[in-house]
């Protein structure tokens, strides 16, 4: 298997962690993600995302091959970078996340997350190649394919969900969205009549 084209700026951003734009090809094209690189392969790069406060904000997965533009040392890189130490100078969080499994080549890192929020019944959003955004739940991933429990945008029951796992352009987990979703549903939350849990949306406090 070859490199990616810019495989090799990847991996120097992940050895000096440093804070990144980087633009992938979607339905959005002035959509980007901002962060630092937390894990890499020669197919896939995770980020630990940081929003436009400076806060940590989720864990994206993308794919080398959709990447089109890495832009570094920016203005805005700059300003969020200033935001970034400023909110976490004072505790041991400054650090970006610890990795699942560190930069192997040979393992495929979407079926390494895939399986790890399967295993920790974490809120997820599912971004496929059509344009389609799910978020939800992974409650089995069998042979490729993807059975997600899907919350609307107000955090209620909205049906389930099969996919094929090659067609995800994008996952991301622990965003802010997710997190809020994630926190009502617990062991006080009631089953609705189909057996599934329902989720409030409310806005949390920033860690």
């Amino acid at each position: 298997m070859t490199k990616n084209s810019f495989t090799n700026v990847i991996e120097q951003l992940y050895n000096h962690k440093s804070i990144a734009e980087i633009y992938a090809y979607s339905h959005d094209s002035d959509k980007f993600a901002v962060g630092i690189v937390i894990d890499y392969s020669l197919e896939e790069v995770v980020i630990q995302a940081i929003d436009n406060f400076g806060f940590k904000d989720g864990i994206f997965i993308g794919r080398t091959k959709d990447i089109y533009r890495i832009s570094i040392k920016t203005t805005y890189i700059d300003s969020i970078r200033k935001l970034y130490e400023h909110n976490y100078i004072k505790d041991d969080n400054c650090a970006p996340v610890v990795p699942l499994c560190g930069n192997n080549n040979k393992k495929k890192l979407y079926d390494l997350y895939i399986t790890h929020l399967l295993r920790n019944s974490k809120i997820v959003t599912c971004t496929l190649y059509n344009g389609v955004s799910l978020t939800g739940i992974i409650e089995s991933y069998t042979n490729q394919v993807v059975k997600m429990k899907i919350y609307n945008q107000v955090g209620l029951f909205d049906g389930v969900s099969f996919f094929d796992a090659i067609e995800i352009e994008t996952l991301s987990f622990e965003e802010i969205y997710g997190k809020t979703l994630v926190c009502d549903v617990d062991d006080n939350t009631k089953l609705n009549e189909n057996g599934y849990y329902e989720a409030t949306f409310r806005l949390i406090p920033r860690k």
